[in-house]
């Protein structure tokens, strides 16, 4: 079932069903956090990844350019409080297609163990929202 998005613009948003995505969407989103993770994480790399989970989950738009799992760059057209709004919007437990996995960098960690590591990515928007991911908050 997609899940709608009104956004502040007053444009809306169509986000996938998490059930929907496959393993081979979702692998590479995993590689891009292993790869951008920790303290060092540049901002740019944070938001990247933001990025690639909206592309991942945006079914459909009323915007008049394509969704960004057709055309990346859409993201960069449409407006940054629209931006905004769906990164968080897909980092709610309910839009997120890892759901369950636990953290996939250690086989023995559980969902919700606080002993495991976490990729953590967090920045604060120009409206003072925080943008905050982590492995814990997609387990």
């Amino acid at each position: 079932m997609e899940r709608r998005i009104d956004l502040p613009s007053g444009g809306w948003c169509e986000l996938r069903d998490p059930k929907s995505i496959t393993n081979r969407e979702r692998k590479p989103l995993v590689e891009h956090a292993e790869a951008e993770s920790g303290e060092d994480a540049s901002l740019v790399a944070k938001l990247g990844f933001a990025d690639r989970l909206v592309s991942l989950m945006v079914a459909s738009w009323g915007y008049d350019f394509p969704i960004p799992k057709e055309r990346p760059e859409s993201l960069d057209d449409m407006p940054a409080i629209d931006l905004d709004t769906l990164r968080l919007a897909v980092q709610k437990p309910e839009n997120m297609p890892f759901l369950n996995m636990g953290d996939w960098r250690d086989p023995k960690a559980s969902p919700g163990d606080s002993k495991a590591s976490s990729t953590e990515f967090s920045t604060t928007t120009s409206d003072a929202a925080t943008i905050s991911l982590t492995s814990e908050s997609i387990a």
